[in-house]
């Protein structure tokens, strides 16, 4: 609906491949999800009393706690209370969700719940609606994204039939795939991670929803070495909870392509529906993500190559 009001070339694109934008099947994906029972995802989500599906009757529900005494839920327009510890808490806990499924992908496609998974041949595919997005984006919101700014993401699109093929070759797992404080919380006990709203959940690479996360709670005046931690505490947790050595340049790598793919994606879909609802958050994740992506540039680093 959002994309026909932007009308044209984006209305155009978003109607050809709307099956294939990750949003079909989210109200029977969730309730797979969440009947899992491994120790690793149960501690890191709300507490799941019971599941209801119905196909007949169009009925589908999940009962679980009422989250009403969780740290930094809904923060996602204002991140200043988002401490060192939080975000270190939030990453430890994502990585153990990770550790699950990771190197187990042939076993999760298995799964019935999943639902359709992006390859290089469909992103490839796709790219006429992503490159709509941008532009689109670029249109609408001026301010927030300068044409130099757009032709960087647009050289992405022009590249995906190659990094994102490294992308494809990585080890992936089942992700959230919509990580960030719309839809996570901390307990005030251990400061544990509680992510919900898993609709849009996905194999991926793991280090996609680092990303994100990333993009959402930290500010573009930050210091690379913290980048620089926050990506290795990811690497070194998900590898103790998984049990695979995990080489440190290749998960590098892993997380420069995943914010590639978050800002082609994702962000571009945020900056659509900005133009009829309003996003508190998206000038602020625009600008995040910007720098984290120069950074990663800086580091030599060369996605579309």
């Amino acid at each position: 609906v959002i994309a026909q009001v932007c009308g044209g070339r984006l209305a155009a694109a978003y109607s050809k491949f709307r099956h294939r934008t990750g949003f079909v099947g989210c109200h029977t994906r969730e309730l797979g999800v969440y009947q899992q029972t491994d120790p690793r995802f149960v501690r890191n989500v709300p507490r799941i009393y019971d599941t209801i599906r119905n196909d007949e009757r169009e009925t589908y529900v999940v009962v679980m706690e009422k989250l009403d005494d969780m740290l930094l839920m809904n923060t996602a327009d204002d991140p200043k209370d988002w401490r060192t510890e939080h975000i270190e808490a939030a990453v430890r806990g994502i990585a153990e969700v990770h550790s699950i499924w990771y190197k187990r992908e042939d076993e999760l496609q298995k799964q019935p719940w999943l639902g359709p998974v992006q390859s290089t041949a469909s992103m490839v595919q796709m790219s006429e609606l992503w490159d709509a997005l941008l532009v689109h984006g670029a249109n609408e919101f001026p301010e927030f994204v300068t044409e130099a700014e757009l032709e960087m993401l647009r050289a992405l699109v022009r590249g995906l039939p190659q990094w994102w093929a490294s992308l494809e070759a990585m080890p992936r797992t089942l992700i959230h795939n919509d990580f960030n404080p719309r839809n996570l919380g901390l307990r005030r006990e251990g400061l544990r991670l509680c992510a919900y709203d898993w609709e849009l959940a996905t194999l991926h690479v793991p280090q996609r929803d680092l990303a994100e996360l990333l993009c959402f709670v930290l500010d573009e005046q930050v210091d690379p070495k913290v980048v620089d931690h926050y990506v290795e505490l990811h690497r070194r947790t998900l590898s103790e909870c998984s049990g695979h050595e995990i080489d440190s340049k290749q998960w590098r790598d892993g997380y420069w392509l995943a914010l590639c793919d978050f800002a082609i994606n994702r962000l571009c879909q945020y900056l659509m529906a900005h133009t009829v609802r309003r996003y508190g958050f998206i000038r602020r994740v625009l600008n995040t993500t910007r720098t984290l992506l120069l950074m990663e540039r800086d580091r030599g680093q060369s996605p579309a190559g």
